[in-house]
């Protein structure tokens, strides 16, 4: 149980930090990874990642990202927020994806291992 509470302090210190990182550097923080109470969740945060990275055309980057997470922490938010990513890759034509090194196979064999993984 010690390695699951120190990974949760590492992983809160290491979003604190990036926080910290945006606010020096004159980047304002959205307002999509707040929540009601002023927080920033790790999962909103993860959601926020993984757009920046696919807007940026680092598909595989995210999708790398999403699996740790999600193998990390099986949690129904990053659930959803795993369905909500190929949601909006799937949205994108098969050349936008070719340009980027992905296809609609990938999508696809994706949701598989998201499938899998929740076993759903």
């Amino acid at each position: 149980m010690f390695n699951i509470e120190e990974g949760f302090v590492e992983k809160q210190i290491k979003m604190i930090a990036r926080s910290i990182s945006c606010l020096v550097h004159d980047k304002s923080l959205p307002s999509n990874i707040i929540n009601q109470t002023g927080e920033i969740t790790e999962e909103n945060f993860l959601a926020y990642r993984l757009n920046k990275l696919v807007k940026n055309g680092n598909i595989d980057k995210a999708e790398d990202l999403l699996f740790t997470e999600v193998e990390n922490y099986r949690s129904d938010a990053n659930f959803k927020i795993a369905l909500e990513f190929y949601e909006t890759l799937n949205k994108m034509d098969e050349s936008t994806l070719n340009k980027y090194d992905f296809s609609k196979k990938e999508i696809i064999d994706g949701l598989d291992e998201i499938k899998a993984i929740y076993g759903n």
